[in-house]
């Protein structure tokens, strides 16, 4: 039995959030992701869907044809994520 936290958090999804998360005062591309997190931009479409459903990911701009996400800050899943984070980054240094 998968636990709500596994389908939420399998590997690609964390190196987005990673990436989300180290760069979280900025906007960026579904291209800036990829590369930042290591993933195809087919993969980040599919994990955004699921960040979308779950408003974790808002859109910020859009330039032309591009448009620019970040973590939606206002979102519980996200503040906790990020709070997560610290405490990690202090013990693991």
């Amino acid at each position: 039995m998968t636990t709500c936290l596994l389908k939420l958090l399998d590997e690609p999804t964390l190196r987005v959030l990673d990436f989300l998360i180290d760069n979280i005062a900025f906007d960026h591309t579904i291209t800036d992701i990829a590369k930042g997190a290591g993933l195809s931009r087919t993969t980040v479409y599919k994990v955004f869907e699921k960040l979308k459903k779950l408003d974790m990911v808002v859109r910020t701009k859009e330039f032309g044809r591009a448009k620019y996400y970040k973590l939606n800050k206002d979102n519980p899943i996200v503040r906790k994520l990020i709070e997560l984070d610290e405490v990690v980054s202090e013990v693991v240094g």
